[in-house]
């Protein structure tokens, strides 16, 4: 995966979308995959439940670490946020995350 990423900013850079692009990398889901002589994802604990959120974007300046508790639904507010634009027809469910790129303990 870390190459194909690398293939992803490459590629960005060199047609000079780099700057005009919002990059968001998660997976749909924690792994916990052979400790405690598991096979599969059956019980809600933070390894199953916690997943990766990284969030790249040129209006993001700070690089930091959040422990907040955060939902996927919350992209979707967030991109939107990111890109100075508001739903006109309706209010998306979820919360803008860029409120913890300044202040990622979200007091």
């Amino acid at each position: 995966m870390d190459d194909l990423i690398g293939q992803l900013l490459d590629s960005l850079e060199s047609q000079y979308l780099l700057e005009n692009t919002c990059i968001i990398l998660t997976s749909d889901h924690g792994s916990q995959l052979s400790e405690k002589s598991l096979i599969r994802n059956t019980r809600l604990n933070d390894a199953s439940t916690g997943i990766p959120l990284i969030i790249a974007s040129p209006k993001v300046t700070k690089v930091s670490t959040s422990t907040f508790p955060v939902s996927l639904i919350d992209i979707y507010p967030t991109l939107m946020d990111l890109a100075d634009n508001s739903p006109q027809d309706h209010q998306p469910d979820g919360y803008s995350l860029k409120p913890l790129f300044q202040n990622p303990q979200g007091s």
